[in-house]
């Protein structure tokens, strides 16, 4: 990982950033769709127990979430 100091800033506006993104949400919702009989392969692999916890931690969607949370 790079020192932070060899980061460089974001120069475009905040409304640029929330239109490219927002352009993109079809296809990426598209590809993630696509990967939800995975993550209930990998929740049921894992066979999570009342009580125990799990850590997900920032990517995708947060379908393995609402799963994992029943």
């Amino acid at each position: 990982m790079k020192p932070l100091q060899e980061f460089s800033r974001v120069n475009r506006p905040v409304q640029a950033a929330e239109s490219y993104y927002s352009s993109l949400s079809g296809i990426y919702d598209l590809v993630a769709s696509s990967e939800k009989r995975f993550i209930r392969l990998g929740l049921a692999l894992l066979y999570p127990q009342p009580g125990e916890r799990i850590l997900e931690i920032g990517f995708g969607t947060g379908y393995a979430q609402q799963h994992i949370a029943r």
